[in-house]
């Protein structure tokens, strides 16, 4: 249908036309009529489950050829503490009376819940109605008529609640669910059921207006325009660490994002380390250089930017590692020794498994030389303490000399391997003392200039810094430390998943700690790939709050399930509409259009989106 006035196209709603202007209507004496051109059975919720979970009530809502309708009934404080003493006794006096042992449990059950429900009213004040839930379903023909049937019963039963088909009153049920007639008495004397008012509200997906902290700073508006203030270091039951994982295609609003979420970072006084592969955080790098606060690093390497891969640094443990190492009383070295096995197998990824073992070996007896051992602790060393490429090259030309026959011919690959790393073009990234410094506020890794290396070599680099930036976030415990990686794709290599597992662990000790990870990426699907889903995966699922705005086609899809979308929040990602994204955070879900002060986009900088 055309408005000739404003001249835009209204989509026509068959399902509401025929609902509300039906052309004629069948009613058949039991559990079906027939309506325009529809097949309609009209369902009653019976009982509700006594703890819902957030955005229960959405799950209903949202099912395809259905019209839900609800209705509610306030009741007074002493005549819902009647009708609920009256309920228990009875389920009680059932449970006691009868000899099946199936019912016996479910009356306990219900007498039990209805306990709990009582409780909560006291303890909490918490207000009490009746709702009635009747839900509609509308098929095209017998066949869809009965798989839609079948989906609303298995979707209400999935979130935990009984329903029932309203035979021989589907006339009457459809007068209640139409918006032509008042509602029935009789199906709301049905129907009605007693749950917290709170209950109801929060099983919808945007529900509680607003989003506070009471500290933080300000992202924007949610679906009704309230503001949304938010406290990255906030930590209850459902908020267990301060990471986040941002979302969303080019465009969509993203980085702008996280540039603001950045800046106020920087005005409370957290350091933030930025690995930026765009050259799309300088601006602000310049803003706060006025204040000596800021470092921009050409992560290339250089003269200042260079992080030396053999200084022993800590490590991220997996749950696995960090109760071995109480257990056994793993040393630094060895932990290092981990991490330098993920960085070989990125940068050379041709090894095979003896020369990694003579690589090892090498590596063992190069930090002997330099008086780091099993025991040695690397607190108090400096820079210039530990090795660098050329000793471990050196080392390897020694062993070369004592090898046994069976194993010359790798030692002699090993050795032309690492020769480029050690003399030749790769030498500026890796062969040196690390010269980065870590006493700015906020540091920037530039690694635009990184596109023009081979994939290995950009996903080593990448390795490189992450294993810098977690020495600094695990320094101190009480400093507070944001890392922001950015297209944390580029970390992907099916072959060495262990870099993936690098990130996740690193996300999992962060909350031990002062410290936030902040992943974004506009590809979803690249993290679910088989081969690296064990790892990847939970580095978009562990943050406890997302920032996920508009995608489409595959990466849609992906993101849909990892984060169990209800219908609702789909459509939201899929319009794609820039500034726009849902928010989860804990256990809660909202809309968030990104509204910022013109000042602020200003500083912020061109390139944001």
């Amino acid at each position: 249908m055309k408005n000739k006035k404003y001249q835009f196209e209204i989509e026509e709603n068959n399902v509401i036309r025929a609902a509300i202007a039906p052309m004629g209507i069948d009613f058949r004496p039991n559990t079906r009529f027939y309506m325009s051109d529809y097949i309609c059975r009209i369902y009653a919720i019976m009982q509700y489950p006594p703890t819902q979970e957030y955005g229960w009530v959405s799950k209903i809502n949202n099912i395809a050829g259905t019209i839900v309708n609800f209705t509610s009934t306030p009741i007074t404080e002493a005549n819902i503490v009647d009708q609920l003493s009256k309920i228990i006794n009875a389920a009680r006096a059932e449970a006691e009376n009868t000899r099946d042992a199936l019912q016996r449990q479910r009356k306990t059950k219900t007498a039990d819940d209805t306990t709990r429900l009582m409780a909560r009213m006291e303890e909490n004040n918490e207000k009490i109605a009746k709702f009635c839930c009747t839900v509609m379903v509308m098929g095209n023909d017998e066949i869809d008529f009965e798989q839609k049937c079948n989906r609303v019963e298995s979707i209400i039963s999935g979130v935990g609640c009984k329903l029932r088909c309203l035979s021989r009153m589907q006339k009457d049920a459809w007068k209640h669910i139409s918006p032509s007639y008042a509602p029935v008495e009789l199906i709301g004397d049905v129907g009605n059921r007693p749950m917290p008012v709170n209950a109801f509200y929060g099983g919808f997906p945007f529900q509680n207006s607003g989003f506070n902290d009471g500290v933080g700073y300000y992202l924007g508006v949610d679906n009704d325009g309230t503001p949304i203030i938010f406290d990255l270091w906030k930590r209850d039951g459902a908020r267990t660490n301060s990471n986040i994982s941002i979302i969303g295609g080019s465009g969509k609003g993203k980085t702008t994002l996280i540039k603001h979420i950045i800046v106020s970072e920087l005005i409370r006084g957290t350091k933030v380390i930025v690995i930026d592969p765009e050259t799309e955080y300088k601006a602000i790098c310049d803003m706060f250089r006025e204040d000596g606060i800021s470092r921009w690093i050409d992560a290339c390497g250089g003269r200042n930017g260079m992080i030396n891969p053999l200084q022993v640094r800590p490590k991220p443990l997996s749950d696995e590692e960090e109760e071995e190492a109480e257990s056994k009383g793993i040393s630094e070295l060895a932990l290092h020794l981990k991490t330098l096995e993920i960085f070989f197998e990125l940068y050379l990824p041709e090894l095979t498994q003896i020369q990694k073992a003579l690589l090892t070996k090498g590596l063992i007896a190069m930090y002997e030389k330099f008086n780091i051992t099993w025991d040695t602790s690397v607190t108090f060393m400096k820079n210039t303490d530990f090795p660098v490429m050329t000793d471990l090259y050196n080392t390897l030309l020694e062993q070369r000399k004592t090898a046994e026959k069976g194993v010359t011919d790798d030692m002699d690959k090993l050795i032309l391997l690492l020769e480029n790393i050690t003399t030749g073009a790769d030498s500026f990234l890796w062969n040196g003392h690390t010269t980065m410094q870590s006493n700015a506020q906020f540091i920037v890794f530039d690694t635009q200039n990184m596109k023009i290396m081979s994939d290995a070599m950009k996903s080593t680099q990448y390795f490189n810094l992450l294993s810098w930036c977690w020495q600094q976030m695990s320094a101190d415990r009480s400093e507070k430390v944001m890392v922001v990686c950015d297209e944390a794709w580029l970390l992907i290599n099916p072959d060495v998943p262990q870099a993936m597992s690098y990130l996740r662990d690193t996300e999992k000790r962060a909350r031990k700690y002062s410290g936030a990870l902040a992943v974004a990426t506009q590809n979803v699907v690249d993290f679910l790939d088989s081969k690296v889903k064990l790892y990847a995966q939970p580095v978009l699922d562990l943050p406890s709050t997302k920032f996920i705005f508009g995608c489409e086609g595959d990466d849609l899809k992906a993101v849909s399930t990892l984060y169990n979308f209800t219908d609702a929040q789909r459509e939201l990602v899929a319009a794609g509409n820039r500034a726009e994204c849902l928010m989860k955070a804990g256990g809660r879900s909202l809309k968030l259009k990104v509204q910022l002060p013109e000042k602020r986009l200003k500083q912020l900088g061109l390139g944001g989106n």
